[in-house]
C-alpha cells in the first residue's frame, strides 16, 4: 500500500524533521571562527587547526572537518587538492570555512550564483557555479551549517537566513551566499488557529481510515456505533503547515451498509448518513487541541468539487478537488476557515479489532 497514510507517513514525518534539523531562529548561537597554521602546503604535510570566538578568544573542545569528514588535530594531508576546514562545537554555530591547498592546484576561485536572495518558504532557488564565467560541473554546495545539497536546487521549510557556498577539487571555495526565507503571508480564505494561534494552510489532504492487514486490495474499515449497532467509514480533512509545523484535522463518519466493500465519500453520502467525530490541532510534537463532535460550535462543508472515486486499479493515484469549509470549537480554540484545492485519497491504517476513534493516537511525533 504505497500510499498509506500519504500525509502522516511522508507530510507529518517531513514536520518532525524539519522540527529536529532546521534551524531555530529563537536560539542564539555565538560565532565560532577556524584558524590554521598554513593554508599551503605540500604533500604530507601537518597542519594545526584551532577555533575562536568573535573576541579573538580561544575555543577549547572544538571538533574539526575536512568536507564534511570529523578528523584529528592535527592533520596530515596525503593527497593534494583543495580542503575545506570548519570548526564545530555545541553551543556556536559551525564556523565558515577554510580552504587549505595541498600540492599543486588551480588557484582559480569558483563563484556561487543563486536565482533569487530572498523566497517565500517552500519555494526553490536554483544554483549555478562558474569559472571564470563559464559553468562548471562536479561541484558540492553546502548550506552552512546544514550540510550538502543533492544537485543544483535547494528549498527551506524553515524561516531564516542561510548561507551557502561551493567547493570543488583544485579550486578554491566560492564566494559565501545568503538566502532568506520568509514565511508565507496568512490569506484569510486560508488559515487555522490553535489556541489563539493563526497559521496559514499550505495543503489540505483528505485520508481514509483503511483496513490494515492487506496492502494489495485496499478496503475501508467499518467501525460500529455502539448505540445502534450501525457500521460506518471514516474520513479526515487535514490541514497542513508545514512550516511551522502545525495541522488540524476534522473526522467524520459516514454509515454504510454491514456489507459495503467501496469508499463512500462524505460528499456522495446521504446528508443523514455523515456525521462529525471530532478533531485535533497539532503544534510541533504536541495535540494542543482534542475535541469531540459536542465541542463544536459550528461546521460547514461544501464539497464544491469532490475527487475522483477511488480506483483499486491504481490505488495511487492522486486526486484533487475543491472544498470551502470551517470549524470552530464552541470554546474558540480552534478553527478552520478554507476555500481551495484538497487532495486525496490517502489512507489511515486501522488494524482489525479496533472499536473506538482514538482522536489523536496517529498524530505521534
Amino acid at each position: 500500500m504505497k500510499k498509506i497514510l500519504k500525509y502522516f507517513s511522508v507530510l507529518l514525518l517531513t514536520i518532525v524533521v524539519v522540527s529536529c534539523s532546521s534551524d531555530d531562529a529563537s536560539t542564539e548561537l555565538k560565532e565560532l571562527i577556524v584558524k590554521v597554521d598554513k593554508m599551503t602546503v605540500e604533500e604530507g604535510e601537518v597542519v594545526k587547526f584551532s577555533a575562536v570566538d568573535s573576541n579573538n578568544k580561544t575555543i577549547e573542545g572544538a571538533d574539526y572537518f575536512i568536507n564534511n569528514v570529523k578528523v584529528s588535530n592535527p592533520y596530515k594531508f596525503a593527497k593534494s587538492g583543495t580542503y575545506n576546514v570548519v570548526a564545530r562545537k555545541s553551543g556556536y554555530n559551525m564556523s565558515s570555512p577554510k580552504t587549505i591547498l595541498v600540492g599543486k592546484v588551480l588557484n582559480k576561485r569558483l563563484e556561487l550564483v543563486a536565482s533569487k536572495a530572498e523566497i517565500v518558504a517552500g519555494d526553490n532557488v536554483t544554483f549555478q557555479v562558474l569559472v571564470d564565467g563559464e559553468p562548471v560541473s562536479d561541484y558540492y554546495i553546502e548550506v552552512m551549517g546544514r550540510g550538502l545539497l543533492l544537485g543544483d536546487t535547494w528549498t527551506s521549510l524553515s524561516e531564516g537566513t542561510f548561507k551557502l557556498y561551493a567547493f570543488k577539487g583544485e579550486y578554491l571555495n566560492s564566494n559565501v551566499i545568503t538566502i532568506k526565507v520568509k514565511d508565507k503571508p496568512i490569506d484569510e480564505n486560508q488559515f487555522f488557529s490553535i489556541v489563539d494561534e493563526k497559521y496559514g494552510i499550505g495543503e489540505v489532504q483528505f485520508a481514509a481510515h483503511v483496513q490494515a492487514e492487506d496492502d494489495t486490495n485496499i478496503k475501508p474499515y467499518h467501525y460500529t456505533d455502539k448505540a445502534t449497532g450501525k457500521k460506518f467509514q471514516v474520513y479526515e480533512l487535514v490541514s497542513i503547515n508545514k512550516v511551522r509545523q502545525a495541522l488540524t484535522s476534522y473526522l467524520i463518519g459516514v454509515y454504510v451498509a454491514d456489507n459495503e466493500t467501496n469508499f463512500i465519500y462524505p460528499s456522495s453520502a446521504k446528508p443523514t448518513d455523515v456525521f462529525s467525530i471530532g478533531g485535533v490541532g497539532v503544534v510541533g510534537n504536541n495535540a494542543t487541541v482534542s475535541f469531540s463532535a459536542q465541542d463544536i460550535a459550528e461546521v460547514n462543508i461544501d464539497w464544491i468539487k469532490p475527487i475522483a472515486p477511488f480506483d483499486p486499479m491504481n490505488p495511487d493515484k492522486a486526486s484533487k478537488g475543491e472544498i470551502n469549509y470551517n470549524i470552530i470549537t464552541k470554546d474558540k480554540k480552534l478553527q478552520v476557515v478554507y476555500k481551495g484545492e484538497f487532495k486525496g485519497l490517502s489512507f489511515v491504517p486501522i488494524k482489525a479489532g479496533t472499536k473506538g476513534i482514538k482522536q489523536a493516537s496517529f498524530f505521534s511525533f
